[in-house]
C-alpha cells in the first residue's frame, strides 16, 4: 500500500494565494496520546517493567514513539521489535476508540472553503486509512503520506518534499501544522513555514523556530 489519495476537490487551484497545509495526525488532528500512552504502559507492564505513564508521555511527544522504546530496549534489554510489534498490536485495536482534536473537523472544513489544498504526512502507518475515516475527516486530504510510504522519518524532511515536488508547491506559501519539536524540525529542513499546535494541557514547549503558534485549531480561521 502506497500513499493514501483522499477525495479533496480539484477546486483548490483556484486558492489564489496559493496556501497549503500539510498535517501531522497524533496530537495535531488526532486526539490519540492517550490511548499511545496507555499501549505503551501495558506492553512495559507485561514485560514485567513498570514505568510511569507521565514519563512515556513527555518522551512520545518531546521525541517519538520509536525514540521511547529505543531507549527502553537500552533500559530493560528487551529487544526493540517485540516491542514495536506489541505496541502495534495492542494500540490498533484502540484505533477506532481514538477521537478528533477538539474543531479538527471544522477547521479543515474552513480552510476547504477557502480552498487552501490539506494533505498529511505521519508516522502512523495501516491504521491511518481507516482511523481518518472513521472519525470523518479523509475526505478533506489531497493525499496522505504515511510510513507505508517508506520515507526517511521525521526530522528528516524526505516524505514532505516528496509532496512538495509531486504537486509543485511554493515552499514560501505552505505550512506543516504539528506539535512537537520533530514536526518543527522536519518543516525547517525542508524549507517550507510551520505552525506550532501547543494546546493548553500539552506537555510541548515552543521550539523558537516555529514561523506560528497556536492554542486551539480555530485560531487557524482567523490567521488564514
Amino acid at each position: 500500500m502506497g500513499s493514501i489519495l483522499g477525495k479533496a476537490s480539484q477546486k483548490s487551484s483556484t486558492n489564489p494565494d496559493g496556501i497549503v497545509f500539510i498535517w501531522d495526525l497524533d496530537g495535531t488532528l488526532l486526539d490519540s496520546y492517550g490511548i499511545i500512552v496507555n499501549s505503551l504502559y501495558e506492553v512495559y507492564k507485561e514485560k514485567g517493567a513498570e514505568i510511569d505513564k507521565q514519563e512515556i508521555l513527555k518522551e512520545v511527544i518531546g521525541e517519538s514513539v520509536s525514540s521511547f522504546i529505543m531507549k527502553m530496549e537500552k533500559r530493560f534489554g528487551i529487544p526493540f521489535d517485540d516491542l514495536k510489534d506489541r505496541y502495534s498490536y495492542i494500540s490498533g485495536n484502540e484505533k477506532l476508540n481514538i477521537k478528533a482534536m477538539n474543531n479538527a473537523k471544522e477547521v479543515l472544513e474552513y480552510l476547504q472553503s477557502k480552498n487552501i489544498r490539506n494533505f498529511v504526512f505521519t508516522h502512523r502507518g495501516v491504521t491511518t486509512e481507516t482511523l481518518l475515516k472513521n472519525i470523518e475527516i479523509y475526505d478533506y486530504f489531497e493525499e496522505i503520506v504515511t510510513s507505508l510510504n517508506k520515507f526517511k522519518r521525521k526530522p528528516d524532511p524526505e516524505g514532505i518534499n516528496y509532496l512538495i515536488n509531486k504537486y509543485n508547491l511554493d515552499k514560501d506559501r505552505t505550512y506543516y501544522v504539528g506539535d512537537r519539536k520533530i514536526d518543527i524540525d522536519c518543516a525547517n529542513n525542508a524549507g517550507i513555514k510551520s505552525i506550532m499546535f501547543i494546546p493548553n494541557e500539552s506537555v510541548a514547549n515552543k521550539t523558537g523556530k516555529e514561523t506560528i503558534i497556536i492554542n486551539e485549531l480555530l485560531e487557524l480561521s482567523k490567521l488564514f
